[in-house]
């Protein structure tokens, strides 16, 4: 189990980063399928990139291998008493329906 926190950013997060001193290496973009089902969560996607940054048009798409990125989540409450046990209850609940 791991914690995840989601923040929403402005447009210039990119500007706010090279203030801070980072430096862009590589521009890609994640390109697929969310779905969601109570509080399970699957992303099937592809991971490409960009010929030329700032342009993410299909054209100037090249994808970073043949294979699909697969991620599976389940949402839990902080504190839950045994959040592996919640998890693994609510695969199987995803599954069988």
């Amino acid at each position: 189990m791991r914690n995840q926190v989601t923040v929403g950013c402005s447009e210039n997060v990119t500007s706010f980063l090279t203030e801070l001193g980072f430096r862009a290496d590589t521009e890609f973009l994640n390109k697929g399928y969310l779905y969601r089902k109570g509080r399970v969560k699957i992303v099937l996607s592809k991971l490409c990139k960009m010929k030329e940054p700032g342009r993410p048009e299909e054209q100037n798409l090249i994808p970073l291998t043949k294979s699909h990125f697969v991620e599976v989540s389940v949402t839990v409450l902080t504190g839950t008493e045994d959040p592996g046990k919640l998890s693994e209850v609510c695969f199987r609940n995803f599954l069988r329906s």
